[in-house]
Protein backbone atom coordinates (compact mmCIF):
# COMPACT_ATOMS: atom_id res chain seq x y z
CA UNK A 1 0.00 0.00 0.00
CA UNK A 2 2.52 2.39 1.00
CA UNK A 3 4.64 1.61 -2.53
CA UNK A 4 1.18 2.46 -4.21
CA UNK A 5 0.88 5.92 -2.55
CA UNK A 6 4.25 6.64 -3.27
CA UNK A 7 3.67 5.76 -7.07
CA UNK A 8 0.76 7.88 -7.08
CA UNK A 9 2.74 11.20 -5.99
CA UNK A 10 5.43 10.10 -7.99
CA UNK A 11 3.09 10.79 -10.98
CA UNK A 12 1.13 13.66 -9.38
CA UNK A 13 4.51 15.55 -9.42
CA UNK A 14 5.14 14.14 -12.62
CA UNK A 15 1.83 15.55 -13.51
CA UNK A 16 2.57 19.33 -12.04
CA UNK A 17 5.71 19.80 -14.15
CA UNK A 18 4.51 17.98 -17.94
CA UNK A 19 1.34 19.60 -18.20
CA UNK A 20 3.24 23.02 -17.92
CA UNK A 21 5.66 22.07 -20.36
CA UNK A 22 3.51 20.58 -22.57
CA UNK A 23 1.16 23.87 -22.45
CA UNK A 24 4.16 26.05 -22.98
CA UNK A 25 5.08 24.23 -26.17
CA UNK A 26 1.86 24.25 -27.69
CA UNK A 27 1.89 28.09 -27.09
CA UNK A 28 5.10 28.82 -28.11
CA UNK A 29 4.56 26.49 -31.15
CA UNK A 30 1.68 28.69 -31.92
CA UNK A 31 3.51 32.19 -31.65
CA UNK A 32 6.26 30.85 -33.85
CA UNK A 33 3.24 30.24 -36.75
CA UNK A 34 2.09 33.43 -36.00
CA UNK A 35 5.35 34.93 -36.33
CA UNK A 36 6.18 32.97 -39.55
CA UNK A 37 2.53 33.88 -40.91
CA UNK A 38 3.31 37.85 -40.11
CA UNK A 39 7.03 37.72 -41.46
CA UNK A 40 5.68 35.92 -44.86
CA UNK A 41 2.89 38.61 -45.09
CA UNK A 42 5.14 41.40 -44.66
CA UNK A 43 7.49 40.18 -47.54
CA UNK A 44 4.55 39.98 -49.38
CA UNK A 45 3.94 43.77 -48.88
CA UNK A 46 7.31 44.88 -49.41
CA UNK A 47 7.73 43.03 -52.81
CA UNK A 48 4.08 44.02 -53.78
CA UNK A 49 5.42 48.05 -52.97
CA UNK A 50 9.05 46.96 -55.19
CA UNK A 51 6.96 45.84 -58.10
CA UNK A 52 4.62 48.97 -57.68
CA UNK A 53 7.52 51.13 -58.18
CA UNK A 54 8.86 49.24 -60.98
CA UNK A 55 5.69 49.28 -63.40
CA UNK A 56 4.83 52.78 -63.51
CA UNK A 57 0.77 54.15 -63.80
CA UNK A 58 0.62 54.98 -67.24
CA UNK A 59 -0.44 58.78 -67.98
CA UNK A 60 -3.48 58.35 -70.13
CA UNK A 61 -5.56 61.33 -71.38
CA UNK A 62 -8.48 59.39 -72.76
CA UNK A 63 -10.34 55.84 -71.45
CA UNK A 64 -11.33 54.31 -74.05
CA UNK A 65 -13.49 51.99 -71.56
CA UNK A 66 -15.41 54.94 -69.86
CA UNK A 67 -15.79 56.25 -73.98
CA UNK A 68 -17.75 52.39 -74.51
CA UNK A 69 -19.58 52.64 -71.39
CA UNK A 70 -20.73 56.37 -72.72
CA UNK A 71 -21.38 55.16 -76.17
CA UNK A 72 -23.90 52.23 -74.56
CA UNK A 73 -25.40 54.54 -72.52
CA UNK A 74 -26.13 57.26 -75.29
CA UNK A 75 -27.29 54.30 -77.90
CA UNK A 76 -29.03 52.21 -75.66
CA UNK A 77 -31.13 55.21 -73.91
CA UNK A 78 -32.31 56.43 -77.00
CA UNK A 79 -36.00 55.43 -77.99
CA UNK A 80 -35.12 55.79 -81.92
CA UNK A 81 -32.57 52.92 -81.40
CA UNK A 82 -33.66 50.11 -83.42
CA UNK A 83 -32.14 46.30 -83.39
CA UNK A 84 -32.83 43.10 -83.13
CA UNK A 85 -33.35 40.39 -80.40
CA UNK A 86 -33.06 36.82 -81.30
CA UNK A 87 -34.23 34.94 -77.67
CA UNK A 88 -32.44 31.63 -77.43
CA UNK A 89 -33.63 28.07 -75.35
CA UNK A 90 -31.57 25.18 -74.83
CA UNK A 91 -28.52 26.41 -76.62
CA UNK A 92 -30.72 27.18 -80.03
CA UNK A 93 -32.28 30.40 -81.19
CA UNK A 94 -36.16 30.22 -80.88
CA UNK A 95 -36.95 33.62 -83.24
CA UNK A 96 -35.49 37.32 -84.05
CA UNK A 97 -37.78 40.05 -83.50
CA UNK A 98 -37.11 44.15 -83.75
CA UNK A 99 -36.56 45.96 -80.48
CA UNK A 100 -37.63 49.63 -80.12
CA UNK A 101 -35.02 51.26 -78.04
CA UNK A 102 -33.30 48.43 -75.65
CA UNK A 103 -34.21 45.45 -74.03
CA UNK A 104 -34.34 45.95 -69.90
CA UNK A 105 -33.96 43.33 -67.53
CA UNK A 106 -37.41 42.42 -65.23
CA UNK A 107 -35.63 43.19 -62.05
CA UNK A 108 -35.29 46.64 -63.02
CA UNK A 109 -37.63 49.07 -60.96
CA UNK A 110 -37.92 52.88 -60.38
CA UNK A 111 -38.52 52.90 -56.45
CA UNK A 112 -35.91 51.11 -54.19
CA UNK A 113 -37.07 47.61 -53.05
CA UNK A 114 -36.01 48.40 -49.39
CA UNK A 115 -37.51 50.87 -46.75
CA UNK A 116 -36.92 52.18 -43.22
CA UNK A 117 -39.64 51.26 -40.71
CA UNK A 118 -41.07 54.70 -39.13
CA UNK A 119 -41.77 52.52 -36.25
CA UNK A 120 -38.73 50.19 -35.23
CA UNK A 121 -36.09 52.14 -37.56
CA UNK A 122 -35.12 48.78 -38.73
CA UNK A 123 -35.00 48.40 -43.01
CA UNK A 124 -38.03 46.13 -44.64
CA UNK A 125 -39.07 45.64 -47.81
CA UNK A 126 -40.50 48.02 -49.77
CA UNK A 127 -43.72 47.56 -52.44
CA UNK A 128 -43.18 48.11 -55.84
CA UNK A 129 -44.76 50.84 -58.33
CA UNK A 130 -47.85 48.63 -58.43
CA UNK A 131 -48.04 48.06 -54.08
CA UNK A 132 -46.94 44.19 -54.41
CA UNK A 133 -44.10 42.61 -52.85
CA UNK A 134 -41.73 40.16 -53.45
CA UNK A 135 -39.19 40.01 -56.37
CA UNK A 136 -40.61 38.27 -60.42
CA UNK A 137 -38.58 36.05 -62.23
CA UNK A 138 -35.80 36.54 -64.06
CA UNK A 139 -36.89 37.53 -67.00
CA UNK A 140 -36.14 40.64 -69.86
CA UNK A 141 -38.88 42.33 -71.70
CA UNK A 142 -38.60 44.99 -74.87
CA UNK A 143 -40.67 47.05 -77.01
CA UNK A 144 -41.34 46.06 -80.84
CA UNK A 145 -41.47 49.15 -83.35
CA UNK A 146 -45.04 49.41 -83.04
CA UNK A 147 -45.01 49.63 -79.41
CA UNK A 148 -46.34 46.37 -78.16
CA UNK A 149 -44.12 45.06 -74.89
CA UNK A 150 -42.74 40.82 -75.36
CA UNK A 151 -40.68 38.87 -73.13
CA UNK A 152 -38.42 36.42 -72.89
CA UNK A 153 -36.69 34.30 -69.45
CA UNK A 154 -33.35 32.33 -70.64
CA UNK A 155 -30.29 33.44 -73.03
CA UNK A 156 -30.41 35.73 -75.99
CA UNK A 157 -28.35 38.08 -78.07
CA UNK A 158 -28.80 41.53 -79.97
CA UNK A 159 -27.41 42.67 -82.94
CA UNK A 160 -27.98 46.20 -84.42
CA UNK A 161 -28.63 44.32 -88.22
CA UNK A 162 -30.81 41.53 -88.67
CA UNK A 163 -28.68 38.47 -89.18
CA UNK A 164 -30.23 35.04 -90.50
CA UNK A 165 -30.70 32.36 -88.77
CA UNK A 166 -29.96 28.98 -90.12
CA UNK A 167 -32.72 26.52 -90.27
CA UNK A 168 -32.40 23.42 -88.69
CA UNK A 169 -29.54 24.40 -86.92
CA UNK A 170 -30.94 26.57 -84.27
CA UNK A 171 -27.92 28.99 -85.23
CA UNK A 172 -27.12 32.72 -86.21
CA UNK A 173 -25.74 33.21 -89.16
CA UNK A 174 -23.30 35.94 -90.26
CA UNK A 175 -25.01 36.80 -93.22
CA UNK A 176 -27.11 39.67 -93.35
CA UNK A 177 -31.31 39.51 -93.90
CA UNK A 178 -31.85 41.23 -96.55
CA UNK A 179 -35.37 40.72 -96.88
CA UNK A 180 -35.54 42.17 -92.91
CA UNK A 181 -33.37 45.00 -93.55
CA UNK A 182 -35.49 46.15 -95.82
CA UNK A 183 -38.41 46.58 -92.89
CA UNK A 184 -36.49 49.39 -91.54
CA UNK A 185 -38.31 52.61 -92.71
CA UNK A 186 -41.52 50.93 -92.18
CA UNK A 187 -39.95 49.88 -88.44
CA UNK A 188 -38.71 53.69 -88.05
CA UNK A 189 -42.59 54.85 -89.29
CA UNK A 190 -43.94 52.81 -86.64
CA UNK A 191 -41.58 53.64 -83.84
CA UNK A 192 -42.24 57.49 -84.55
CA UNK A 193 -46.34 56.84 -83.72
CA UNK A 194 -45.09 54.17 -80.57
CA UNK A 195 -43.20 57.19 -79.39
CA UNK A 196 -45.74 60.08 -79.46
CA UNK A 197 -48.45 57.95 -78.18
CA UNK A 198 -45.58 57.05 -75.01
CA UNK A 199 -45.37 60.43 -74.45
CA UNK A 200 -49.24 61.18 -74.09
CA UNK A 201 -49.45 58.56 -71.86
CA UNK A 202 -46.62 60.27 -69.68
CA UNK A 203 -48.83 63.27 -70.13
CA UNK A 204 -51.85 62.05 -69.39
CA UNK A 205 -50.33 59.91 -66.41
CA UNK A 206 -48.94 63.10 -64.56
CA UNK A 207 -52.18 64.88 -64.82
CA UNK A 208 -53.41 62.05 -62.44
CA UNK A 209 -52.78 63.60 -58.96
CA UNK A 210 -53.51 61.10 -55.65
CA UNK A 211 -55.66 62.52 -52.96
CA UNK A 212 -54.76 62.40 -49.58
CA UNK A 213 -57.86 61.24 -47.25
CA UNK A 214 -58.11 64.68 -46.00
CA UNK A 215 -59.12 65.49 -49.73
CA UNK A 216 -61.45 63.04 -50.29
CA UNK A 217 -63.20 63.31 -47.37
CA UNK A 218 -63.76 67.19 -48.29
CA UNK A 219 -65.12 66.00 -52.03
CA UNK A 220 -67.45 63.67 -50.74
Amino acid sequence: MKDMRGEKRKMKKTLKFVIPMAIATVLLAGCVEDDEMSRQQQAKVANAKHLMGETKTPNITKSLERENIRQRILVSNDPNTLQWIYPMSAGRVIGRFPVKGKVTSGNKRLTTSQAYSSGTGTLVEAPDEMGTYGSSETYVFWFDPAGLIHQHRGDYFVSPVPYKIEEGYGTISTQVDESEQQNTTQYKKQMEVANKQMEELSKDNEKVQVLNPKDQGENQ
